[in-house]
Formats: structure tokens, sequence, C-alpha cells
């Protein structure tokens, strides 16, 4: 009689357990990998932010002082919170010693600078413009020596 039991298999062409589980863990390290990469983006944006959210507080201290017309020395202070960040500012305005100016009849300047400073995280960050201002009645006049050689 024939033997009825077959010895030939026939090989399909699957994957194996082992191999379901190796392309898993992969694929699960590159997320992971991946999501990193995702919350260091947003950490550097919300960091790139606070830095543009202060140099537009430093303009708009610089600006204040300037369109108050020529300034009185002293300092200013303060305050403010944006984007859930808090911005300290301070601006000072004094009396540029410039030995440039010594030997022309520009002696009415003043030096403002304006400071804005946070914190992120263990960091202390700063932003700070300074500008020189003129009396507004002070005219240029062409016979004066220039102030540069």
């Amino acid at each position: 009689m024939n033997n009825l039991i077959n010895t030939n298999f026939h090989k399909t062409s699957a994957f194996t357990l082992i191999e379901v589980l190796v392309a898993l863990a992969v694929v699960g390290i590159a997320l992971v990998a991946l999501l990193g990469l995702q919350l260091t983006s947003i950490n550097l944006t919300q960091r790139a932010d606070t830095g543009v959210q202060a140099a537009l507080l430093a303009e708009e201290k610089m600006e204040e002082s300037l369109a108050g017309g020529y300034s009185q020395i002293g300092p200013a202070s303060g305050t403010v919170r944006r984007d859930n960040c808090e911005l300290r500012w301070q601006r000072t305005v004094a009396a540029p010693h410039l030995p440039q100016l010594q030997s022309s009849k520009i002696n009415d300047l003043r030096e403002v600078n304006v400071l804005v400073s946070w914190q992120d995280g263990s960091r202390r960050n700063q932003y700070k413009l300074s500008s020189l201002v003129a009396d507004s009645s002070l005219t240029a006049s062409p016979t004066t020596e220039g102030i540069f050689p």
C-alpha cells in the first residue's frame, strides 16, 4: 500500500516570529529617536521665540527713550511677562565720555543702553541694545572739524 504520509513539505515564504519582533524593535527604536528630535526642535523653537520677544522688548524700550526727545540721564527698569516668560529690562541713559568729541563742538550726547534678561532653565540670557543720541537742536556745520580723521 502506498504510504499516505507525504514527506515533501512545501516551503512557503512567510516571516517567522523572530523576524517580526526584530523588525518591530528596529521601528520602535527609530520612532523613539524621531520623537527625541521633535522634542529638541520644539525646545529650540521656544528658546528662539523668547529671544525674539526679548529683542522686540529691547527695541520697544529704546524707541520709547528716543521718542521722548533728548533723554534725561538716569536709569529705568521693569518686568514684562510675554508668552509665559518673564523678561526683565533695564534702560540707562548716561553722558558718554568720548575722547574723539573733546575737540569738536558736539558735547550734548546721550548714550542709551537697554538690557533685557530672562531665565531659560538654569541659563541666564541677555539681549543688549546701545545707541548714541544727540540733542536735536545741534546742527552740523560744514566748517566744523570732523570727528573722525
